[in-house]
């Protein structure tokens, strides 16, 4: 079925990636991001008042450093850099300095200045010649071994953590002293015939010689702390002793040694750490590059090459003339980018093509560990011109609630001049009277059910239509959705039937909230198996394909008649389907150039931008009507298929609102205290009361 014919496309390498591979630690902080509290607003509100004494700790909460080593100093570089593009037509594997390691067509070969010199053997993965003699480094069915120059194979312990599959594996650190070799997280040291493991509890990223001396990278996780908290240092190695010289705030995910100093990649930056100072070269999305692309580095002829899947980049300062040539310009407009929560690099990479292809703007961009650095930096005033984030619709809706957001319908009615996209999703982003956000890319959330109990397109309103409907077919109760899943349903944009912002008035000691906790009781706690009877479910449709799964899904797991009907969700106060955002777009009031605002904007909007963003991952719908119909009716030719895309295109018509509350906050309390009553620790007025008390004190916070 093509693309959208299966569930998802499984990302490189998948299966040899372990939980916590990630080095950055902003990145791991990132993957973490469902597991944060949903109250993060009421802390918003606590530093506001001590945000004079936080903003010389914006990025403390980056790492949790647990130790007294110091951070680097560091420095901007005076020089103006380049990238040049070098591609090898084949799957680069290894590099060091002129020589590197890739395979085409099932066949390795070793290249020497983008040249061919000659084939490899297949289970060399990476090599290294010292003083006339080769070492390589082989697999051979899942077993890792070092051959060195007097034949003998020194076998490598497996490690349990597994290795990023994202990053060139291996990196030979040689020098007249010592021997190291790093192989995933390990590092070792190679002394004749035997090679020792070093601080086997650090997750090594690479190292280098400074001053003769073996320096390298590597993180270490907080025990102490859930998963993912750490910190990511530079070492000293002598022998096997490891000593530590300091914390890498920012972290590190590619680290290559140069000429007395180390080169590091972390986040969209490049540095270099040379007599104990650390110098931002460059960033990369200026030059077009997404640090998601680069999987290695080495350093060959003094020239740094930023290694790649399938070719290398060289990185270069640029020439005094064309330095001057592009400050003496008056076309360069600049534009500031900030952007969170970019776990895939899917924002980098579109960034990175727009800022390629527009190269009289001066494109900088900025990533934020967390919602709360976005927010500490945003009240603190530094504010960039658009921001781009995958998150949660709150955020928007508080910006947007203090006048910190551009209104977008100007360039919203541009783009869709022709009706080229969804005009009414288009329209989702509008909050009050003002558009204030667009959004690339969507999914929206339906609720199915056999057509014989539910007719197609039918809303359920009501608990009681929605008992009279399904009680009959479910004698034994509701399984398969949740009660956390039903209260979404009422909550997701109905919190002004009980909370008055304007009036900071609170009551849900009525009625209605009691009748919905009520039906809320009459799901599990968890999700329960599929089985014959499964008559109902909630699905985030991202192709048709979703279509076509819930057919099978019914006819596998069902003992009703065929056909499926597909209807907004229960008891939303708007009359059509809902669609959760992939990513949010604002324009900022800080904003002072609009038009290269609106180019970057026009840009991601752009018919072949937008068909890169829908197949990412997983799949997604885009705004673009004709990029959807080109991806769907080129991934099948059944009249089942077809039939999935009319009806889909139909759910896309009745799109009316961006699913999302106003206040998280307000909905965790609820939660967590409508949780006492679904247990039986309280009654339904009792929680109701209880909600009320603290939903109250919460809005006193807010002022």
């Amino acid at each position: 079925m093509g693309f959208y014919g299966v569930f998802g496309k499984i990302q490189r390498h998948l299966s040899a990636y372990t939980k916590g591979a990630a080095l950055l630690p902003l990145r791991v902080q990132n993957i973490c991001r469902k597991e944060i509290k949903m109250n993060r607003l009421r802390k918003c509100t606590f530093l506001l008042f001590v945000i004079v004494g936080l903003t010389g700790l914006l990025g403390c909460n980056k790492v949790a450093t647990k130790t007294t080593a110091a951070s680097l100093p560091e420095t901007m570089s005076d020089h103006t850099y380049q990238a040049v593009y070098t591609s090898l037509d084949a799957d680069l594997i290894f590099a060091d300095g002129e020589t590197l390691l890739a395979e085409k067509n099932g066949q390795k070969a070793i290249y020497e200045n983008g040249e061919l010199t000659e084939n490899s053997e297949d289970d060399v993965i990476a090599m290294i010649r010292w003083q006339g003699n080769f070492y390589y480094l082989r697999e051979q069915n899942n077993t890792a071994f070092l051959e060195i120059p007097s034949g003998m194979q020194i076998t490598l312990e497996k490690d349990s953590r597994g290795y990023d599959p994202n990053h060139i594996r291996a990196q030979f650190i040689f020098s007249e002293k010592a021997q190291y070799l790093r192989y995933g997280y390990q590092l070792y040291l190679l002394n004749g015939e035997t090679a020792t493991q070093v601080a086997t509890d650090i997750r090594w990223v690479g190292g280098g010689m400074i001053d003769d001396a073996v320096y390298a990278i590597g993180y270490v996780a907080d025990k102490t702390q859930a998963e993912g908290g750490g910190y990511t240092a530079l070492y000293q190695i002598v022998q096997e002793q490891v000593t530590l010289v300091s914390t890498l705030t920012d972290g590190a995910s590619v680290v290559c040694g140069g000429n007395e100093c180390l080169y590091i990649l972390a986040n969209d930056k490049i540095y270099q750490l040379k007599n104990n100072q650390l110098v931002c070269l460059t960033q990369l999305l200026p030059l077009g590059l997404a640090s998601n692309e680069i999987i290695g580095m080495t350093v060959a002829e003094d020239d740094l090459h930023l290694l790649t899947e399938s070719g290398y980049y060289v990185l270069s300062e640029c020439e005094d003339s064309e330095v001057e040539s592009q400050e003496g310009s008056t076309e360069n407009a600049v534009l500031r980018v900030g952007y969170y929560n970019d776990e895939t690099g899917a924002i980098q990479e579109i960034l990175a093509a727009f800022a390629a292809e527009n190269p009289k703007i001066t494109f900088m961009t900025e990533t934020y560990a967390s919602y709360d650095e976005l927010l500490i930096k945003m009240i603190s005033g530094d504010i960039p011109d658009v921001l781009w984030f995958n998150g949660e619709l709150a955020t928007i809706q508080m910006l947007a609630g203090k006048g910190m957001l551009q209104d977008l319908s100007g360039i919203a009615g541009e783009l869709n001049r022709s009706d080229e996209y969804y005009g009414n999703i288009l329209s989702c982003g509008t909050l009050g009277d003002e558009l204030v956000v667009m959004f690339p890319a969507f999914a929206v959330e339906i609720f199915s059910a056999p057509s014989m109990i539910v007719p197609e397109s039918y809303k359920i309103e009501s608990c009681q239509q929605f008992d009279e409907l399904f009680l009959p077919y479910c004698p034994d109760g509701y399984g398969w959705t949740t009660q956390d899943i039903v209260l979404n349903w009422f909550l997701n944009d109905s919190l002004s039937d009980f909370v008055n912002y304007e009036k900071k008035e609170v009551n849900f000691q009525q009625s209605s909230f009691y009748e919905m906790l009520e039906f809320c009781k009459k799901f599990p706690a968890e999700f329960e198996d599929a089985t014959s009877g499964q008559a109902f479910r909630t699905v985030s449709l991202r192709s048709p394909s979703g279509i076509v799964s819930e057919e099978e899904h019914y006819a596998r797991f069902s003992s009703f008649d065929t056909g499926v009907s597909f209807s907004p969700l229960p008891f939303s106060s708007y009359a059509g389907f809902g669609v959760n955002a992939d990513s949010y777009l604002a324009v900022t009031q800080a904003c002072q150039d609009e038009e290269s605002a609106k180019a970057l904007l026009q840009f991601i909007f752009r018919a072949d931008t937008q068909e890169k963003i829908a197949q990412q991952e997983y799949g997604k719908i885009v705004l673009h009507k004709k990029t959807n119909e080109k991806l769907w009716e080129n991934a099948d030719e059944s009249d089942e298929w077809k039939l999935a895309c009319e009806t889909l295109q139909s759910i896309l018509q009745r799109v009316d609102h961006l699913n999302g509350c106003y206040d998280y906050s307000v909905i965790e309390i609820i939660a967590e205290e409508s949780g006492a009553y679904f247990q039986a620790d309280a009654s339904v007025q009792d929680v109701a009361a209880r909600i009320d008390q603290r939903v109250a004190v919460y809005l006193m916070e807010q002022g």
